[in-house]
């Protein structure tokens, strides 16, 4: 599809506008049409005054539905590996934003490689999730409440081992979920994961070992009758 470079901005502008007034029904509409909506997706996403974000980017904050969500992922799917120009995901906006769990199991569904990517920051998703103080945007400043369980069981379905990884400031999501104050359950939740991983690495370490000794008692020292010709 061909369009101008007046249409295709003027096109940018109706659906970011729809966006943020949240218009899902219109948006919808936009969406279905595949072609014209991939068009605009991959032009806002190669401008410069975008910052490198993509559609999913703009819309995954105002916790859209869930058919709208997926019809925009149909439409354009490279979008959510898009990383803006700190390296941010649509998956890394939902988590910092304070998405719901539906929209994030969406996502890590749709791309679970995201819950490993780090932003600028070194932050995965789950830091990001679990960090109620963190702001993305110039702004937004409204009070955040703790990551749930259904949120944080999503994130670490797409990476266990997210829950062991330190930011840039030496933090993990397990820190971050006890300075924010999240519930019980979500902490326990987490620990068990670390737990798991932890276990899991100890178990590849030992086995690791067994092998490596097997192979050395393989290797057995020639007989004397055959040194003595050397």
């Amino acid at each position: 599809m061909t369009l101008s470079i007046n249409k295709l901005m003027n096109y940018v502008a109706i659906v970011l506008d729809l966006i943020h007034s949240q218009e899902w029904a219109a948006l919808e509409k936009v969406a279905t049409e595949h072609k014209l909506f991939k068009v605009i997706s991959e032009h806002i996403q190669k401008c410069d005054e975008f910052n490198g974000m993509t559609l999913l980017h703009a819309v995954v904050k105002y916790n859209p539905p869930l058919h709208i969500l997926d019809a925009m992922i149909d439409a354009h799917s490279d979008a959510l590996m898009g990383q803006d120009c700190v390296g941010r995901t649509p998956l890394h906006v939902a988590c910092g934003t304070g998405a719901d769990a539906r929209i994030i199991r969406r996502l890590v569904k749709a791309y679970p490689q995201a819950c490993d990517q780090h932003d600028e920051d070194g932050r995965l998703p789950l830091h990001l999730a679990c960090d109620t103080e963190c702001v993305l945007f110039e702004g937004d400043q409204a009070e955040r409440a703790p990551p749930t369980v259904d949120v944080v069981r999503a994130l670490l379905s797409g990476s266990l081992r997210s829950v062991l990884v330190e930011d840039e400031d030496e933090m993990s999501p397990i820190e971050y979920a006890i300075v924010s104050d999240a519930n019980i359950n979500v902490v326990k939740l987490l620990q068990k994961a670390s737990m798991t991983v932890r276990r899991k690495d100890a178990q590849a370490r030992k086995a690791k070992a067994a092998s490596a000794r097997s192979d050395a008692e393989e290797i057995k020292p020639l007989p004397r009758s055959v040194l003595s010709y050397c």
